[in-house]
């Protein structure tokens, strides 16, 4: 008898096991629900600054507020014979470029990569910004990948980052910012606008 005890109690004790194994698995598939759920944070500072840009290239997104990516300064870059410039950030001490920082699901941060063509021509970073809050925020952006070279946007992709970042609220000081980034690419380039 003291034998089939033995086995019920190790039956008892595989089954008990089994059942907070499974507990477990659930509780794990669970959490992975809720992370995939969540929301995706990208710090757009070009023309997806723009709200109606944004909506057309990530098929929408759930919320936006203005913010600041500090120690960066505003560009307008493009790879070696591709074209107008588009916005890059440069690092530089005490500067910041204002954007938006946007509330993506990951199928609309999915479909923006895909329309951004990443990573071929832009890579995606984390970074830090600062929200109209005050609170820092971990978000992802865009950044030209590889060698980028000064050029001068399109009129209507610099009137989208304006307008963007006027509908965000930012002021003349960051609208100048954008003004000399664009000076500075025809500069550098030797073309006019």
């Amino acid at each position: 008898m003291a034998g089939g005890t033995m086995k019920i109690g190790a039956a008892k004790v595989a089954f008990v096991a089994t059942i907070a194994a499974s507990f477990l698995f659930l509780a794990w598939i669970a959490a992975q629900q809720q992370e995939s759920g969540k929301p995706v944070l990208f710090f757009a500072y070009g023309a997806n600054a723009d709200r109606s840009t944004m909506a057309s290239r990530a098929g929408g997104f759930e919320s936006v507020q203005p913010a600041h990516l500090q120690d960066y300064r505003p560009s307008f870059q493009t790879k070696k014979n591709t074209g107008f410039g588009v916005a890059n950030a440069i690092p530089e001490q005490g500067a910041r470029v204002a954007g938006a920082l946007y509330a993506l699901t990951r199928a609309q941060m999915e479909s923006l990569d895909k329309n951004a063509n990443v990573p071929k021509f832009y890579e995606k970073r984390q970074v830090s910004v600062i929200g109209s809050d005050g609170q820092r925020y971990d978000a992802f952006a865009y950044f030209l990948a590889g060698d980028a070279y000064f050029a001068i946007p399109s009129r209507p992709y610099l009137n989208a980052t304006l307008s963007g970042l006027s509908a965000l609220g930012f002021g003349q000081n960051e609208l100048d910012g954008i003004a000399a980034a664009a000076e500075e690419a025809v500069r550098k380039t030797g073309e006019s606008s």
